[in-house]
């Protein structure tokens, strides 16, 4: 597996409560690609690929926080310097996404939460990787990333943002960002959203800008 390379990091990332010029945004995975062989036809497919990444109701997901010393990962940053970056978050990090998951929870959408001491216990596993942004598979999409990986991410003071918790556990229940429906009515200024997420505390490449921002849903899934 390559190493990460990851922007220099700042002071929103390093600074317990900091604060950046512009907030930082969601960074939501890539879905995984699926194939189909020949004998599913193109009817079964869509509605395959339409309900993939949503849980039938009744379902109980676990999560789990990486909490060892050890949990983490190495980074090199552009100047060419490494670093080891832990995935272990402070306790009120934790405290505050497990307020996000009862709020989710009390809307009575059908799902239930428990918190579990192990990662192989669990479908949800969070990391308070600084630097490495705020992000989370989508849906079902958890049950195919390795049981030692992360399926979500929070990379700033969550405890100081807590609307982000709820946010990425959002997309853990299948959520897309709105701003992505095809029957939205936005119309960007592309090459100004371009711009502007490239800069600090994003740093995003154009591809990060349009899967997150400008590329639309297909219509068939919203």
């Amino acid at each position: 597996m390559n190493t990460p390379v990851y922007p220099a990091p700042t002071a929103y990332d390093t600074e317990e409560g900091s604060v950046p010029t512009m907030r930082p945004m969601c960074n939501v995975r890539p879905s995984l690609a699926r194939s189909f062989g020949p004998e599913v036809h193109d009817g079964r497919v869509r509605a395959i690929s339409t309900l993939v990444d949503k849980w039938v109701n009744g379902t109980k997901l676990h999560y789990f926080f990486f909490d060892k010393a050890s949990d983490g990962e190495d980074v090199q940053f552009p100047d060419g310097s490494r670093q080891f970056v832990t995935w272990k978050g402070a306790e009120n990090q934790k405290q505050t996404v497990r307020n996000a998951f009862a709020t989710w929870k009390a809307l009575g959408i059908g799902l239930e939460f428990a918190e579990v001491a192990a990662a192989d216990d669990a479908e949800i596993r969070i990391g308070f990787m600084r630097g490495n942004g705020s992000w989370s598979w989508v849906g079902r999409e958890i049950l195919n990333i390795g049981r030692s990986a992360r399926t979500m991410n929070f990379g700033w003071d969550v405890a100081a943002d807590p609307d982000t918790a709820l946010h990425e556990i959002g997309h853990t229940l299948g959520f897309n960002h709105e701003h992505q429906n095809p029957f939205a009515g936005i119309v960007w200024n592309e090459e100004l959203v371009y711009q502007s997420l490239a800069r600090p505390p994003n740093s995003w490449s154009r591809e990060k800008t349009h899967w997150n921002i400008i590329r639309k849903l297909p219509e068939a899934s919203v």
